[in-house]
């Protein structure tokens, strides 16, 4: 007999957490090993009990981050991130330190346990765009230095050059030579293309 996928359930949000836990409850091929509100009660969890995959809210009081994703990965099971933020940077350097795939919270419960199936096998429940992202590197620290990415945050922002420059107070000349730059690490050939980008890894919180 195949054993159920052991899930815990990481959110928050008391009507997500309890429609979830009645999803997986009504499954044959899931067990629901705890449902809790906080990163820390999951820590909890993970010290005493096995657990397959961890379904994480991206967006919960404590925070989560880098740490908090490898903390959970730590203790041997796989994290599905669940959350309503959009696909950017966030997402991906979450994916970076340890998750291992991506649904929204706008989709159906059955996608959800269609990835918890997929993840089970190994596989990385990635979108397209999302892959993309990742694909394009586009953690700042790996990719451009500190003043780059300052300039391309407020691009992302939506800023005109003139006002990139009177917020880093330096020269509009400066600041399309750090567009200059940016082009090149990022192969593209418009200041529209680098705003395009920015914008996409600038996504944050709703």
């Amino acid at each position: 007999m195949v054993q159920p996928i052991r899930v815990l359930i990481v959110d928050d949000h008391p009507v997500v957490r309890e429609g979830i836990l009645r999803y997986f409850d009504d499954s044959a091929e899931h067990e629901v090993v705890a449902a809790v509100h906080s990163v820390s009660e999951a820590l909890v969890v993970l010290e005493t009990k096995d657990v397959d995959i961890t379904i994480l809210d991206i967006r919960m009081p404590e925070g989560v981050d880098e740490n908090v994703v490898a903390s959970i990965a730590s203790h041997n099971t796989r994290i599905i991130l669940f959350s309503l933020m959009e696909v950017g940077s966030v997402v991906a350097s979450l994916i970076e330190a340890g998750a291992t795939g991506f649904v929204s919270k706008a989709e159906r419960l059955e996608v959800l346990a269609d990835a918890t199936f997929a993840v089970a096998r190994g596989e990385k429940v990635i979108s397209n765009e999302l892959q993309l992202i990742l694909d394009a590197d586009f953690a700042p620290h790996k990719r451009f230095t500190p003043r780059e990415t300052d300039v391309y945050k407020l691009l992302g922002a939506k800023c005109t050059p003139k006002e990139v420059a009177f917020t880093l107070n330096i020269s509009t000349s400066t600041v399309y030579s750090y567009v200059d730059r940016l082009r090149h690490h990022l192969g593209v050939t418009s200041i529209d293309e680098i705003v395009e980008s920015a914008a996409k890894w600038n996504v944050g919180p709703n």
